[in-house]
């Protein structure tokens, strides 16, 4: 991941990389700390919602001639 070893302060990661860090957060003193999987699901969901109600929106403009439509 070439943002992970690029980007240093955490204030400037990116999404992925914060659920990264989520993910695997070795932060606590016995080496992981446990997050909740509805917690970080929920994350991921976030995450991509946006791309989904992107591309319903856009889907009308995309090219679908020449596609395996039956047409």
């Amino acid at each position: 991941m070439l943002p992970a070893t690029l980007i240093t302060d955490e204030g400037k990661y990116t999404l992925p990389l914060k659920l990264k860090q989520m993910i695997l957060n070795v932060n606590s003193v016995s080496g992981t700390e446990m997050i909740p999987d509805n917690a970080i699901m929920a994350a991921v969901l976030i995450s991509a919602l946006p791309l989904l109600v992107i591309y319903l929106f856009a889907q009308r403009f995309f090219c679908w001639k020449g596609s395996a439509w039956g047409q």
